[in-house]
């Protein structure tokens, strides 16, 4: 969004006559400043691909993005519509991160396949393992102290 200001002629005094005159530049000056190229940067997604989205966070443990994906499904400038299984949200670009799968097998569909085949493969069973002996305390290295009671407690008698 440009912000256009109310641009005024401005007045200088012109020493040769001792008039004010008006400088014509002043608006040309002020459309060079507009015509700069503003820090905005297009978005680089598109529909279709996979992103994560920004969650609230609850301490400063949590991690900034929720960590189950989504698929772009529309984009309207920088408002962006993401779709996983049967849940929809609508946010601002900035909200969004691309994430690339290094190879197919590690795309959100072929996790199911994933656990699926873990749970049919036969693993061996380990043996178990013989119980430990009870731990011993090691030997007291210095003697024990003698306790005795305060002086000022020696005529106190517990009931």
């Amino acid at each position: 969004m440009r912000v256009f200001y109310h641009i005024t002629t401005a007045l200088c005094y012109n020493d040769d006559n001792d008039t004010w005159i008006r400088v014509k530049n002043v608006k040309h000056c002020w459309n060079e400043i507009l015509r700069r190229p503003t820090l905005n940067k297009a978005t680089q997604l598109k529909i279709g691909d996979t992103v994560i989205v920004q969650k609230p966070r609850t301490n400063k443990l949590s991690s900034f993005y929720d960590p189950r994906p989504y698929t772009i499904t529309a984009i309207n400038g920088s408002m962006i519509t993401a779709e996983r299984e049967n849940h929809t949200i609508t946010r601002n670009s900035s909200h969004f991160k691309k994430i690339h799968y290094r190879d197919q097998s590690m795309s959100p569909n072929s996790d199911r396949k994933e656990e699926e085949d873990f749970d049919e493969l036969d693993l061996p069973t380990t043996p178990p393992r013989p119980p430990r002996p009870p731990a011993v305390p090691p030997e007291r290295r210095y003697p024990r102290r003698n306790r005795r009671p305060p002086q000022n407690l020696r005529d106190f008698v517990p009931r």
